[in-house]
């Protein structure tokens, strides 16, 4: 795909938010509705244009790919992948973030449940499996049972492509406590804070900084896993540290 079919991809994507999104709620605490909008679709944008180079970068026909987008909320990616992709799936734990998916972008959806995902999705099916802002807020039993149970819907030569919190973004929102060697030994850091505003309990669903050296050790045990790339904040998106996971076959 060009990238003038990529801008006009963009230009042309259904850009109705469910006013129920949290994503956009969050923007809005700090921006005016214009603004928080308009970061909204950056932010989905900015990361979707380097998925798109690295799919096509590793000969990927994008049409004929079968993707997933989990925790996929009210579908802030989803509406990009129904035109990018073959076939989508949305998952989420919410019925009515999956109502809004199905009935707004036409896709398939699952609801998910914790530790993995529902027994209908329990064959290894997707050539791209994508979890944006999911790692970066589990406890460490929960990061590793999610790990372990999207790696199983992973179909063979597919993508799990997931994004982890690093010190580098917690380094510049809290120097303080972040800042310099001596504060980074740790490598996974959870704490009980999240912008759901209740829905999830902080307890398990908080905030979570993880090392890149903790995700490819994870990453390692995982059966029949052929090549990780990951990629530091800023280089494939713009905040969170990205992973991109493929299984042999």
């Amino acid at each position: 795909m060009s990238h003038t079919d990529l801008e006009a991809l963009f230009v042309e994507v259904d850009r109705e938010i469910d006013p129920r999104c949290e994503m956009l709620l969050y923007a809005r605490h700090d921006m005016s509705d214009e603004d928080a909008i308009a970061y909204y679709f950056d932010s989905a944008e900015y990361p979707l244009r380097h998925l798109v180079a690295n799919l096509e970068n590793g000969g990927v026909d994008l049409q004929s790919l079968s993707a997933l987008d989990f925790a996929s909320g009210y579908g802030r990616f989803t509406r990009y992948f129904v035109k990018l992709f073959g076939e989508v799936t949305a998952a989420d734990v919410d019925p009515q973030m999956m109502n809004f998916c199905a009935s707004r972008f036409g896709c398939d959806t699952q609801l998910s449940e914790e530790g993995g995902l529902c027994a209908e999705l329990a064959e290894p099916r997707f050539d791209l499996t994508w979890c944006f802002s999911l790692f970066t807020h589990l406890t460490r039993g929960h990061w590793e049972q999610w790990l372990a149970a999207l790696w199983k819907n992973v179909a063979p030569g597919g993508r799990l492509v997931f994004s982890t919190h690093g010190y580098d973004l917690f380094e510049l929102m809290d120097p303080k406590r972040f800042a310099g060697p001596e504060n980074q030994q740790r490598e996974f850091v959870f704490w009980g804070s999240n912008e759901t505003g209740g829905r999830l309990d902080a307890a398990v669903y908080g905030t979570t900084i993880v090392t890149t050296a903790f995700v490819h050790r994870q990453a390692d045990r995982l059966p029949e896993m052929a090549a990780i790339e990951s990629f530091p904040m800023g280089a494939f998106d713009r905040y969170h540290n990205m992973h991109v996971l493929r299984r042999a076959g």
